[in-house]
C-alpha cells in the first residue's frame, strides 16, 4: 500500500518537477517535440503554444486506479473504493486513460492533452475491471469533497439510464466536477440504450446537469464501428462529442506503453480538453465549460457533423481560442437542430 510518507513525497516530486518547466520553457518543449498523432488530430498541440497545457488543475481518473510509479505519469493522490488495498493499477486501464489525460512526455513516447494538469487516482473498479455502482458513485462523492475539477469515467455497461448515477453526476456538476464519460462500444445496434450507463441519462440534457458523452473516431476521423451512438428522437440521450479511440498508444502498468481501443480512449482526450479550459478561465464553472467546449468543437467544422459525432471531434485549439459562451442555445437537446 501506498502510505502518507510515500504519497506525500510523490506529490512533492511532480510539484517539482512541474515547476521546473513552468511557463515558456515548458511551452516551448512540449510544442517541438515527438507528438502522437491523436494529439495531433485533436490539435492539442497548438493550444500548448498558447500557454494552454492543464497546469494546476485537478483531474480524478475513476478507474481501476492508475500505475503511480509509471516515469511518465505524475499522481498526486487517490482513493480506492475497491476494496483493493491501494489505488495502484493491477490492470492497466486506468493507467492507459491517464496518461492520455496527462502524459508528461518523459521518453519522448507519448503525451497527454493536457500535460501537466495533476492526476488523482480513484480506483473504483478492480482488478479485473469489475466494480458497483455504489462504489462508483463513493467516488464521484470523494472528487467533491476534494476538489477536483474534472472526472473522467471510462466505465459503464449496457443498462438504461440510472437514478442513482444521474443524481450523483448532476450532484458532481452542480459543485464544479465536469463529468466526462465514455458513450459505450456497442456500436451502432439502434437498440435500446444506445448510448451506455452512466453517459446516458433520464434528464433533458443541460449545459449544467449532464455529462458530455463521447465517442470513438480512427485516424481519418471516421466513426469507430464500436462506438455507441445516440439516437435522433430521444434528445436525452446524445453523444456530446468524439475523440480518438482506435489504436491510441499510451502508459500502460510497469513504464510500458501499449495501444487500446474503444470509447474508454476517447473519453480522457475530452478530460482532458476539459482540464486545458479551466486552466484558460481559472475556473471550473460547469456550465461555462461545458456550452464552451462542446459549442467550440461544433464551430471549428466546415460542414454540419452527424448524429453519431455529437458536436464533432474535439478541436483544443479552437476550443480555447474563440469564446462561444454567449451564443444562444439554452440546452444540449437544442443541438439536434443544427445536425
Amino acid at each position: 500500500m501506498l502510505d502518507a510518507n510515500l504519497k506525500q513525497d510523490a506529490s512533492e516530486y511532480c510539484d517539482e518537477e512541474a515547476a521546473s518547466v513552468e511557463g515558456i520553457e515548458s511551452v516551448e518543449a512540449l510544442a517541438t517535440s515527438y507528438i502522437p498523432w491523436n494529439i495531433k488530430l485533436v490539435k492539442a498541440h497548438k493550444a500548448w503554444a498558447k500557454g494552454y497545457d492543464g497546469t494546476g488543475v485537478k483531474v480524478a481518473v475513476l478507474d481501476t486506479g492508475i500505475d503511480y510509479n509509471h516515469e511518465d505519469l505524475c499522481v498526486y493522490g487517490g482513493v480506492d473504493f475497491s476494496n483493493s488495498g491501494d489505488y495502484m493499477d493491477y490492470n492497466g486501464h486506468g493507467t492507459h486513460c491517464a496518461g492520455i489525460i496527462a502524459a508528461r512526455e518523459y521518453r519522448k513516447k507519448i503525451v497527454g492533452v493536457a500535460p501537466r494538469a495533476k492526476l488523482y487516482a480513484v480506483k473504483v473498479l478492480d482488478n479485473d475491471g469489475s466494480g458497483y455502482t455504489s462504489d462508483i458513485i463513493a467516488g464521484m462523492e470523494w472528487c467533491i469533497d476534494n476538489g477536483i475539477q474534472v472526472a473522467s469515467m471510462s466505465l459503464g455497461g449496457p443498462q438504461g439510464p440510472s437514478v442513482a448515477y444521474n443524481n450523483a453526476i448532476s450532484k458532481c456538476q452542480l459543485n464544479g466536477v465536469i463529468v466526462v464519460v465514455a458513450s459505450g462500444n456497442s456500436g451502432h445496434t439502434k437498440y435500446f440504450p444506445w448510448v451506455c450507463s452512466p453517459a446516458n441519462s433520464i434528464q433533458a440534457k443541460t449545459w449544467s446537469a449532464s455529462p458530455i458523452a463521447v465517442g470513438a473516431v480512427d485516424k481519418r476521423n471516421r466513426i469507430a464501428y464500436f462506438s455507441s451512438r445516440g439516437h435522433k428522437y430521444l434528445p436525452w440521450n446524445p453523444v456530446g462529442c468524439v475523440a480518438p479511440g482506435v489504436d491510441v498508444n499510451s502508459t500502460s502498468p510497469g513504464n510500458k506503453y501499449e495501444e487500446m481501443s474503444g470509447t474508454s480512449m476517447a473519453c480522457p482526450h475530452v478530460a482532458g480538453l476539459a482540464a486545458l479550459l479551466c486552466q484558460r478561465w481559472n475556473s471550473s464553472d460547469v456550465y461555462k465549460i461545458k456550452k464552451q467546449l462542446l459549442l467550440g468543437t461544433y464551430y471549428s467544422h466546415k460542414y454540419p457533423t452527424s448524429m453519431d459525432k455529437g458536436f464533432g471531434l474535439i478541436n483544443c485549439d479552437r476550443v480555447v481560442s474563440t469564446y462561444y459562451v454567449n451564443m444562444y442555445f439554452d440546452s444540449l437537446a437544442e443541438w439536434s437542430l443544427l445536425a
